[in-house]
């Protein structure tokens, strides 16, 4: 039987849906996505639901001690509006992570349209549609889990939803197939990536101001395109990225459009690289077979099939892995250079976020924060962050 039979079943994630032709753009790609994609592994009955209690079981661990491994706690103004509920959390199969994932990027480009163009057409309806099935139907069977800072009570699978800040996503059939080809244990794999977008949860939980600020930068980057210029850079950018020379996003943007993909970019690079090191800094009596994930997980991230290779440059997968390993070592490095609590001091608003240039110079940025915050560098100590360099440098 197929999985995502038994886990529409399991996890209520059947939903009524608007009609085809009043979905948006986004909605129609991730239903054409849902149809596209392969289900997963074909499982029993007992086997789908041991896998959807241990996701949730691991996901409700991960929340309790996210807090104390990152030495962050939420915002005054986020407990007072959501009490200790850091997101609403489904896991679901790659047809609804689809669904989710294309309202969460519906709810960035929402905020925004572009001008179109007379006598040519929308850029929703080229630009967007059979590009978005593509990428979505790709993504869909990578992807692990995923926060979404952007929830609207459509997309959720219960009312309550409105009154969580966003919403995280385990992918079931992803995180079984994936734990199977690593060859470990489920609940420890189901647990550490549970970590890693719990943090991501946190971040936002944190710095309710990351939201604003990821919608306006996406809100400037998308501001610069029209429709007609978009629909010819975009078919060239595609050549060009099948062609090896390029990526896709890189070959079309203006040099004002760059400077708010770098923001955008370094903003990414953080979430991500400081998620990646808090997975790995969970306490070993939690989690014993953390660098054998770790090791693991990595081979992973790298190993691609030349066809895989040409759709990632395309979907952005290969940014995301430098993502990973750009902002991880910057957290790492101000963390060797002073301690953890220092790092945490990026939350403190967008002024804080490092630039481009200084997710590759980590004294630059704690320069340049120490003097926002007054603070004398001969007075900072580091941290040892020996456990967590020594299992990155073993695989």
């Amino acid at each position: 039987m197929k999985f995502k039979e038994l886990l529409g079943e399991l996890t209520a994630q059947r939903r009524s849906r608007p009609n085809f032709a009043e979905m948006s753009p986004w909605e129609r790609s991730a239903v054409l996505a849902g149809k596209i994609v392969r289900t997963g592994p074909d499982v029993s009955r007992k086997k789908a639901e041991e896998v959807v209690e241990v996701l949730r079981e691991q996901s409700a661990l991960a929340s309790t001690m996210i807090g104390d491994i990152a030495k962050l706690e939420p915002a005054p103004s986020h407990r007072a509006t959501y009490g200790d509920t850091l997101a609403g959390i489904s896991v679901v199969d790659r047809a609804n992570w689809a669904m989710w994932a294309a309202r969460g990027i519906g709810e960035i480009i929402g905020v925004t349209t572009t001008e179109p163009v007379e006598d040519e057409p929308e850029p929703s309806d080229l630009n967007s549609t059979v590009e978005m099935t593509a990428v979505l139907t790709f993504l869909s069977q990578r992807t692990l889990g995923q926060f979404i800072p952007f929830t609207d009570d459509s997309v959720a699978s219960n009312a309550t939803a409105a009154l969580r800040p966003g919403h995280l996503v385990l992918v079931a059939p992803n995180i079984l197939a994936t734990q199977r080809a690593m060859a470990v244990d489920l609940k420890d794999f189901a647990l550490w990536i549970a970590l890693h977008e719990h943090t991501h949860a946190l971040q936002f939980a944190t710095a309710p101001w990351l939201t604003n600020y990821m919608r306006e930068q996406s809100d400037l980057l998308i501001r610069g395109f029209d429709s007609e210029a978009s629909l010819i850079k975009w078919v060239r950018g595609i050549a060009a990225t099948l062609r090896g020379q390029t990526s896709v996003i890189e070959y079309f943007l203006s040099e004002e459009q760059n400077a708010h993909l770098d923001n955008i970019t370094a903003l990414m690079s953080v979430l991500e690289g400081h998620a990646d090191v808090i997975m790995d800094r969970v306490p070993r009596e939690h989690l014993q077979s953390k660098r054998v994930l770790r090791r693991k997980l990595n081979a992973r991230r790298v190993t691609l099939t030349r066809s895989k290779e040409l759709l990632g440059r395309v979907a952005g997968i290969e940014a995301k892995t430098q993502q990973y390993l750009v902002g991880a070592q910057f957290v790492r490095s101000v963390i060797s250079a002073s301690s953890l609590e220092r790092f945490n001091r990026v939350f403190d608003g967008p002024e804080f976020l490092p630039t481009v240039p200084e997710l590759g110079d980590a004294a630059a940025w704690l320069k340049r924060t120490d003097a926002l915050l007054g603070i004398n560098a001969e007075d900072t100590s580091p941290e040892d962050v020996s456990e967590e360099t020594s299992a990155q440098g073993a695989e």
